[in-house]
């Protein structure tokens, strides 16, 4: 049993909430991610207006500058996984039915 793939559920609306370890890696690369970008933000802010004397101004703007950038973060490493997990089905699908291509030239 362990060369098989995991049952895939029969009705195909179930299909898309099977987690598998791509997307848990995946979930924890943001949220470390996220915890590091939006926390050096505060803390930069914080810091400033401790040092500046100005009190929520620098705390602000570190939010706001590390918010966008956090977004953008999120969709280069959703991209680059949505990337390397469709290589890999790809890759699969090309190991499992390698004469896949053959019979789709055959039949047209």
């Amino acid at each position: 049993m362990s060369d098989q793939e995991p049952q895939q559920p029969k009705n195909p609306y179930m299909q898309g909430l099977l987690i598998g370890p791509e997307v848990t890696g995946v979930m924890g690369q943001i949220a470390g991610m996220s915890v590091i970008v939006i926390g050096l933000g505060l803390a930069a802010g914080i810091l400033l207006d401790r040092t500046l004397g100005t009190r929520p101004m620098f705390t602000l703007v570190g939010i706001l500058i590390s918010l966008p950038l956090h977004m953008w973060l999120v969709y280069k490493i959703a991209m680059r996984a949505v990337t390397q997990i469709a290589v890999k089905n790809q890759t699969n699908q090309n190991q499992t039915n390698p004469n896949s291509d053959q019979e789709d030239t055959l039949s047209e």
